[in-house]
């Protein structure tokens, strides 16, 4: 198996296997399978991981983009992962990594896909890096985003000197008839009481102004471009009739007054200017009351 995760060109380098069917990982002590290319493109099993069949059984039209983002060279109309790695059997058959649920289901024939196969209602697909990429999407961002919020939400920052940036996730959950099920519902009322980032404790004026609040105010270019890319080219359900802002919304900062009881002095800029991740909390069904709230 470690010659099948070796990366090409790099020997010493080793990458995580694909599925082909269901582009999911094949993590752990799974055996990695091959399924032949020409097992793909045979014609009495083609139709079970098809776009039309997909689109025939959703009662979907999958968008251009969307089915680009599952295609493999050589075999279109398929819905398939180009992440699984392709390479030469011992008979010289061109084959692609597979994980071993979807290995059996397709070997069983049929006319439905494997359980978990992209072609099988998982065709979520990713948001193109021209619009915005991985590593500029915040949790703020999505929170705000979100066309219905079971969940209101508080990003909890702490800091200090010669700790780095931590932040505490909190989602509790609220009623829906006051939230409005629908991001129009969120745009013409032009405020967001939902979402709020709290300051916590003590920390240095470069965490708390420069790293802290830029975090959390939102970047509005890159925020109106991926609602307008939502709205107007995503398909998705929750934002149709959406009309995209104006302004970029923004949440709400929870923070005291600058004392010399809540600012530190700098003195390790390396660790205290980095962010060390989260952690996520979910409240039980009653929480929070008015004695344990956090609002």
């Amino acid at each position: 198996q470690k010659e099948i995760m070796k990366v090409d060109g790099k020997p010493n380098a080793y990458r995580v296997a694909v599925c082909v069917l269901c582009d999911r990982l094949i993590i752990g002590c799974e055996t990695i399978r091959k399924i032949t290319r020409e097992s793909l493109r045979c014609q009495s099993q083609r139709h079970r991981i098809s776009v039309k069949s997909y689109e025939d059984h959703h009662q979907v039209t999958l968008k251009d983009e969307l089915v680009s983002q599952y295609q493999i060279s050589g075999l279109e109309g398929l819905l398939l992962s180009p992440r699984a790695k392709e390479a030469t059997n011992r008979d010289g058959n061109a084959a692609f990594e597979a994980c071993n649920s979807c290995y059996i289901a397709w070997c069983k024939k049929g006319d439905t896909p494997p359980k978990h196969a992209i072609s099988n209602g998982f065709a979520i697909g990713y948001i193109p890096r021209d619009v915005i990429t991985n590593e500029d999407i915040t949790a703020e961002m999505c929170s705000l985003l979100a066309p219905v919020r079971p969940f209101a939400y508080v990003f909890a920052y702490t800091a200090g000197a010669h700790k780095a940036i931590r932040g505490h996730f909190c989602f509790f959950e609220v009623d829906l008839t006051h939230v409005g099920s629908t991001m129009n519902h969120f745009l013409k009322t032009g405020a967001n009481p939902l979402v709020y980032v709290v300051l916590c404790g003590r920390m240095t004026l470069e965490q708390k102004n420069e790293i802290v609040k830029k975090r959390a105010r939102l970047d509005v270019e890159k925020m109106k471009n991926l609602l307008e890319w939502f709205v107007n080219k995503s398909g998705h359900p929750g934002y149709e009739g959406v009309m995209p802002p104006t302004e970029c919304p923004q949440p709400n900062i929870v923070a005291d007054v600058d004392t010399s009881n809540n600012i530190d002095h700098e003195c390790d800029p390396n660790i205290e200017r980095t962010f060390a991740g989260a952690s996520f909390h979910f409240t039980s069904t009653h929480e929070p009351q008015g004695d344990t709230g956090v609002y």
